[in-house]
């Protein structure tokens, strides 16, 4: 089985990537080193980080979590310009469709959760999405 470890973990900024021997890899939302604040660049590179760790064949259970016991704490709404705009708005929602994708379709066999900590409004968005999108296949404690 070959494994992408060396390729990904480090590449993302928000993102702390670590797996065990087991195959369990937690990804842990972050802005430097505490409570993850969601914003344009974030945003952006958890499309492709989400694609890769679903491309990853020694992923077998990803969960997802957040430093500081928080998720998603806020959503830095300045930091993605004028979501108004047609085009501005049409590629945050083109990014927000293809993460799910990346577990979805890519690794159906596979089981994503999410760890439970504390929740805000952008968590309980989350909750909302994950319950509609992905059913079975997430896992909340």
């Amino acid at each position: 089985m070959q494994t992408l470890r060396g390729d990904y973990f480090s590449a993302y900024h928000n993102l702390k990537l670590t797996r065990d021997a087991n195959g369990v890899l937690v990804a842990e939302f972050h802005n430097n080193g505490g409570p993850f604040i969601m914003g344009a660049q974030a945003h952006t590179e958890f499309v492709d980080a989400f694609y890769r760790i679903g491309q990853d064949r020694a992923n077998k259970i990803v969960i997802l979590t957040g430093a500081g016991g928080e998720f998603i704490t806020d959503v830095d709404w300045s930091s993605f310009g004028d979501v108004a705009d047609p085009g501005v708005w049409s590629q945050v929602h083109d990014e927000g469709l293809q993460v799910p994708k990346s577990f979805v379709v890519e690794v159906p066999s596979r089981r994503f959760c999410r760890h439970r900590t504390r929740q805000s409004s952008a968590e309980a968005v989350s909750k909302l999405i994950c319950r509609t999108s992905f059913k079975s296949r997430i896992f909340t404690s």
